[in-house]
């Protein structure tokens, strides 16, 4: 069984999701993804500043995952 988290519960992210997964079927199978030249994590021209933020993010996320394991 296959379970997906929606973050954006607006109806219009599953449209996107159903249109992603049909672009991109194989994505995570050796197959392209959205947003990375395949075979790569190199992101595509069009995708640099979001792949820029959602770094941002994660670092401050693990960040502060750290620091909370540091405090016991």
């Amino acid at each position: 069984m296959q379970v997906r988290m929606y973050r954006d519960p607006r109806p219009d992210a599953r449209v996107r999701e159903a249109a992603t997964i049909t672009t991109h079927p194989q994505a995570g199978n050796g197959g392209t993804v959205p947003g990375l030249e395949q075979g790569s994590l190199k992101p595509l021209p069009e995708a640099v500043g979001a792949v820029a933020v959602l770094a941002q993010v994660t670092l401050a996320a693990e960040t502060t995952r750290l620091h909370r394991t540091a405090e016991g």
